[in-house]
């Protein structure tokens, strides 16, 4: 990880979704009773969520939120299944592999705004000539005239 925070999108074919949840309930207990202070930092900042929505072929997609992120740590759930299970048959890493829709999609976040705060400086607004040109910006139209309605104020 380069940074404090990511998220990763896993899709999940929708008949074997009993199969990931599974995988990953049985990692969050392993987690969960793990005594080492690494493993336990990288689980304190990691939350896997269920998108309510399926992607555009019919998968669940599980969003994994990382933050904070651990430098130089990898967040793949099979690797910390082979870590700290021990004893995870291997048919439970099977059905997990066999669940997944396709690769996963890590996204490193870089922070922006957080929308309860004042901005540190103002943005500038596009053509104001703070800042770069922008190329492609349309010319503003015209505000709209007033629709006058009816049995509304004269003017």
């Amino acid at each position: 990880m380069t940074t404090s925070s990511a998220v990763m999108l896993v899709p999940v074919k929708a008949p074997r979704v009993a199969d990931y949840e599974a995988a990953i309930t049985q990692l969050q207990r392993a987690f969960a009773s793990s005594t080492d202070a690494d493993t336990r930092r990288v689980a304190a900042g990691w939350t896997v969520m269920k998108a309510n929505e399926a992607d555009g072929k019919g998968n669940v997609i599980y969003v994994h939120v990382l933050q904070p992120t651990v430098s130089g740590v990898d967040y793949r759930p099979s690797m910390w299944m082979d870590r700290l299970i021990q004893d995870l048959p291997l048919e439970v890493l099977d059905k997990y592999r066999d669940a997944l829709a396709g690769p996963a999609s890590l996204l490193s976040l870089s922070p922006l705004a957080v929308m309860s705060d004042m901005p540190a400086r103002p943005v500038p607004a596009p053509g104001d000539g703070t800042g770069p040109p922008d190329a492609g910006a349309a010319v503003p139209a015209a505000p709209p005239s007033p629709v006058k309605r009816p049995g509304g104020p004269s003017e």
